[in-house]
C-alpha cells in the first residue's frame, strides 16, 4: 500500500480536529489548535515543498502571528480559564514551552513552564492521594505535573 493512501485519513482527521476547534469558540481549544499548527509548522523541514509561494516565504511571519495570537487568547482566559479547565490551559502552556525551546528560548520556556507549574498548583496537581491530604489526582493529574516538575529541573540545570 503507498504512503500517501495511508496518510490521507489521518491528515482529514487533522484537519476536522483543527477547524472544529477553531470554531468551537472557547479561547483555549483556539489557542490549543494554533499552538499545535505552529509546533507542526516549526518542526518543517526549511526545504519543504509548499504549494503556494506565499507560504513558504512567510512561514515565520504566520508561526510570530499564531504565537501572538495564542499569547492574547491564554492571557484573557488567564487564572480564570485555569478553575474551569485547568487541563486545557496546562496542555496549552506545555506546547507554548516545547515551542520556546525548539525556537532556542531557554528561559522564556522555563518561564512559561513555572506558570504552568503554578497553574498546577493552585489545581491541586501535586496532592498523590497521600493520608495528609483531603484531595486526590487522577493519574493523569500526576503525569502532569510530573511532567512539569521535571522539565523544570532540566530548565534549571540549562539556565
Amino acid at each position: 500500500m503507498p504512503m500517501s493512501h495511508s496518510i490521507t485519513p489521518l491528515i482529514l482527521c487533522v484537519s476536522l480536529y483543527i477547524v472544529d476547534s477553531l470554531n468551537s469558540g472557547r479561547p483555549l481549544i483556539i489557542a490549543k489548535a494554533l499552538l499545535w499548527l505552529t509546533l507542526c509548522m516549526h518542526q518543517l523541514p526549511q526545504d519543504f515543498a509548499c504549494q503556494g509561494s506565499e507560504l513558504r516565504n512567510s512561514r515565520g511571519n504566520i508561526i510570530r502571528h499564531f504565537l501572538n495570537a495564542a499569547d492574547t487568547l491564554l492571557s484573557i482566559e488567564g487564572e480564570a480559564g485555569a478553575r474551569g479547565q485547568g487541563k486545557d490551559l496546562l496542555e496549552c502552556l506545555q506546547l507554548q514551552m516545547r515551542i520556546s525551546i525548539d525556537m532556542g528560548k531557554p528561559r522564556k520556556a522555563w518561564l512559561t513552564n513555572r506558570r504552568a507549574m503554578n497553574t498546577a498548583l493552585l489545581l491541586g496537581f501535586q496532592n498523590r492521594g497521600t493520608a495528609t491530604t483531603t484531595t486526590t489526582t487522577t493519574d493523569e493529574q500526576n503525569i502532569i505535573w510530573r511532567q512539569l516538575w521535571h522539565i523544570d529541573r532540566m530548565l534549571s540545570v540549562v539556565l
